[in-house]
């Protein structure tokens, strides 16, 4: 997948999951998914922006955990393997040196 549609299709996710009805319901959980929004359109790096998401949708829930609505763990579940993905390529990297 180009960077384009991935950025696309990122942004359609976040779109979807910002006008949910049920989300509309928790500011905060907007407001997360409006910044990543923010950062993905200034940016353009799809991997970042859904693991920074990611993290804090995680956190988000387990402050939240009887308030999480649907359209969240939707979104969390179409973003989650490109998240740790990165953060694993990330870890890696760090780790490198102290590999070898």
């Amino acid at each position: 997948m180009t960077n384009e549609k991935s950025i696309k299709t990122l942004m359609d996710q976040l779109s979807a999951a910002y006008s949910d009805v049920e989300i509309k319901q928790y500011p905060e959980l907007r407001e997360l998914i409006l910044k990543a929004a923010t950062e993905l359109e200034k940016k353009q790096d799809v991997d970042l922006t859904s693991s920074r998401l990611s993290k804090q949708l995680i956190l988000y829930q387990m402050g939240h955990a009887k308030e999480f609505p649907k359209a969240a763990v939707e979104l969390f579940n179409q973003i989650s393997h490109r998240a740790m993905r990165y953060d694993g390529t990330a870890a890696a990297a760090i780790l490198l040196p102290l590999w070898f």
